[in-house]
């Protein structure tokens, strides 16, 4: 828990650095990596979860294993957070407690608000500055 905080933190400030300040040509890469950086922290969360309650989230047998189902580790978690956060949901890892059922649609609510508010303030930002360049060429010409 103390690493996605952490993540949650440095999340918070690229976000900050995108949508508050004036950001320079670095905001795109910098969204991608916030977007990234959520999936960690999502995972982490669930990597939590799991260990406090374990069999919060079921995932895929083996083929041919007489092996009862298998207990998801970080790798299966970060994939069902990424697939959560695209909200793609191809099903094979599931979360089965009401608990992580309620993590999973809030992780693809927040990645859904995060890519809607993030391209809006994007675009808002270049509308704004195309027009303040506008406005500046036209005052030099006067």
């Amino acid at each position: 828990m103390l690493a996605a905080g952490f993540f949650a933190f440095a999340l918070y400030g690229i976000l900050r650095a995108i949508l508050v300040k004036q950001a320079s040509g670095g905001e795109a890469f910098g969204a991608v990596c916030g977007y990234l950086l959520l999936g960690i922290v999502w995972s982490l969360v669930y990597c939590a979860l799991e260990t406090a309650s374990p069999d919060s989230f079921r995932v895929p047998q083996p083929m041919g294993s007489d092996v009862a189902a298998a207990r998801p580790d970080r790798g299966a978690l970060s994939y069902f957070s990424f697939i959560t956060l695209a909200t793609v949901g191809y099903g094979d890892v599931t979360p089965t407690t009401p608990l992580a059922r309620s993590l999973a649609w809030l992780e693809a609510v927040t990645g859904q608000f995060y890519l809607a508010v993030l391209a809006a303030g994007l675009v808002g930002f270049k509308v704004t500055q195309a027009i303040n360049n506008k406005t500046s060429r036209e005052e030099d010409h006067d």
